[in-house]
């Protein structure tokens, strides 16, 4: 529209006309006489750079008087009356030569400056607008940040990509395709974008490091995935998003990993067990595993029952008060606690393993008879008929001792309790006091042994029944 003002209405007024003669001739100003001859003016228009000039004598008519006006690169050029004589002026020609070049050259510089200012304004205009659609399109909440002003990440920034992914702090480039394959959630948010954008941008609510950590899985696979108690805040963030964003197989995955330090077996649970003890018998599962309250809560949030009843288990063998204090993490300083159900929970649920193992010790070892095919039954001495027997009770005893942990530097264990009742029997230094032996004869061992498999099996099987929990497909 404003060039349209300098085309119709910018002129530049000068009095001269563009007549020159041949090869060196200078510029010839028109000088009107006293007398005035009316004659038809008419209009002449003529090129800046032309060398043909104005016929001698010859009238022009300008819509303001003698006039230069410019239209599209031509000019034109008049003096309303009548042109009587026409005389050379060289000096006078070469500074209306000057004054021209000068008024052509600002109003160049003018058109210019406002075509730049025009320029940016338009440019102005069409990322406001880019960032009004990105707002307006994207609505998967978050803090949406136009992403030039996001750190792109150093890995996960592909040339080809065809998504940007912005976090609150940080920007990812990455393939529709491998998201929508592996995220109907993803899938879905991605087809609601305007589509006419080089690049998708969504915007997600999520921290960038946890963002990083769920696009390795897709990319990558979780093969090398640890699980241990340093490993435990990545697995976490990579469960929460995976079930957030609905990734199946990322999520099977992550809980397949879980279940060999979380188990829903005993053979499964007594190989974790086996591998938190040391060489001389020590048993230190934080070592080895994270905290059983921080996988409880995972759990909760995550919807990944199966994980529980291990966890609670592992949880009621600590004191009640260290249960209920909560457990704060070395690394992150974080402090984690139960919610007040799940504490409820793993009260009760303590309660009933207590009395499960107080009711094997009465029922399977106190006051214990030999087997009926039991080696000592033909002694004559007394003592010695009664071997098997004081061997069991010497086992009731240490039990019983040891249930604090004051033998072996266990919590209190039912489960461990249960087991080692026959493992005492087999050990080299089985002897309980002086002409006093743990061990029991062959035909006795194997038939308590018998005894204690099923005991900690129907241990097992009662755990979710124990602690309330509902988990599907627990073994009965």
């Amino acid at each position: 529209m404003f060039w349209k003002l300098f085309d119709g209405a910018f002129l530049i007024v000068v009095e001269f006309f563009w007549v020159g003669g041949g090869v060196g001739t200078a510029p010839i100003l028109a000088k009107k006489k006293n007398e005035t001859t009316k004659t038809r003016a008419r209009e002449i228009t003529y090129d800046f750079f032309c060398s043909q000039p104005l016929a001698f004598g010859e009238q022009v008519k300008s819509k303001a008087g003698l006039c230069i006006a410019v239209r599209n690169g031509r000019a034109v050029g008049g003096r309303l009356g009548d042109v009587e004589e026409l005389w050379s002026d060289r000096v006078l020609g070469v500074v209306v030569i000057a004054t021209l070049g000068s008024a052509f050259l600002s109003l160049s510089l003018l058109v210019c400056g406002w075509r730049r200012s025009a320029g940016n304004d338009a440019l102005d205009d069409g990322f406001r607008h880019e960032e009004e659609q990105r707002k307006k399109k994207n609505n998967q909440g978050g803090d949406v940040r136009t992403p030039s002003l996001l750190m792109e990440h150093h890995d996960l920034w592909f040339a080809d990509g065809n998504v940007v992914l912005a976090a609150p702090t940080a920007a990812f480039c990455v393939h529709r395709g491998i998201l929508a394959r592996h995220s109907p959630v993803l899938a879905a948010a991605l087809a609601a974008l305007d589509h006419t954008l080089p690049r998708l941008r969504l915007a997600l609510d999520v921290p960038p490091d946890d963002l990083a950590c769920f696009l390795y899985a897709l990319y990558d696979g979780v093969s090398t995935l640890r699980y241990g108690p340093s490993d435990f805040d990545l697995v976490s963030a990579l469960l929460r998003l995976a079930t957030k964003f609905q990734a199946q197989k990322i999520r099977d995955d992550v809980l397949r990993g879980l279940s060999h330090s979380w188990p829903s077996t005993l053979a499964q649970w007594e190989i974790r067990e086996a591998a938190a003890t040391s060489p001389n018998g020590l048993y230190k599962p934080r070592l080895s595993y994270p905290h059983p309250i921080m996988v409880i809560n995972l759990a909760r949030e995550t919807d990944a029952p199966e994980l529980l009843p291990s966890a609670f288990y592992d949880l009621c063998r600590c004191p009640p008060s260290d249960i209920a204090a909560g457990y704060t993490c070395p690394r992150s300083s974080r402090h984690h606690s139960l919610f007040p159900e799940d504490l409820m929970r793993i009260l009760k649920g303590k309660e009933h393993a207590s009395r499960y193992l107080s009711t094997f010790v009465v029922n399977e070892l106190e006051g214990r008879q030999p087997s009926a095919t039991c080696i000592y039954m033909a002694e004559k001495d007394p003592v010695r008929r009664r071997t098997c027997q004081a061997a069991f009770e010497a086992i009731t005893f240490e039990i019983l001792r040891d249930v604090n942990g004051v033998v072996c530097h266990r919590s209190s264990d039912p489960l461990f309790a249960i087991v080692d009742a026959e493992l005492m029997q087999t050990r080299q230094d089985s002897s309980f006091a002086p002409g006093i032996s743990l061990r029991a004869c062959e035909h006795c061992r194997a038939e308590f042994a018998a005894i204690v498999d099923a005991v900690r099996e129907e241990f097992w099987n009662k755990l979710p029944l124990w602690f309330g929990l509902q988990v599907p497909n627990w073994p009965a």
